[in-house]
């Protein structure tokens, strides 16, 4: 949760819900109801940014997007600070989007976290919760559209 957020709001799975704030119903796409093998969780939303907790079977991953101006990081700085580290393969124009697995083994090995930058200006970052390997990632990750949100 970014630095002096209020506390989170949880919201129906309705993207007809009129209450939802601005930037929720325009994110709350980007995180849809299934993913992969996954099925989503409520949509969470908060000035700057939206959530969802993805589940199969015990592995978990909550999802957040961010939106631009909400990390104090470029997207050229973010490619260079990047760039030792596992890459993510993203469906993404190229040059658009940049991630890297980190994972507590070696390279890829062990329990995960995805960290993901757009040029576009969005971050989104995929939490494990301690269950979820670099395979997890790459099945969620197949159904989040991303291409869309690169292009924003």
């Amino acid at each position: 949760m970014p630095e002096g957020a209020a506390p989170v709001k949880a919201w129906a799975d309705s993207a007809t819900d009129a209450s939802l704030p601005a930037l929720g119903s325009a994110l709350m796409k980007y995180l849809p109801d299934h993913s992969g093998s996954f099925g989503g969780g409520a949509l969470e939303t908060m000035p700057g940014y939206v959530r969802r907790l993805y589940s199969h079977g015990r592995t978990k991953i909550s999802a957040t997007i961010a939106e631009p101006g909400k990390t104090p990081i470029s997207y050229d700085d973010w490619v260079k600070m990047s760039a030792p580290s596992p890459a993510v393969a993203l469906d993404v124009p190229v040059n658009m989007g940049a991630g890297f697995y980190d994972c507590s083994g070696d390279g890829t090995q062990g329990l995960c976290n995805v960290h993901i930058h757009l040029k576009a200006g969005y971050h989104i970052e995929l939490m494990g919760e301690g269950t979820a390997f670099k395979a997890d990632f790459d099945d969620l990750l197949r159904g989040l559209p991303l291409r869309e949100l690169a292009k924003r």
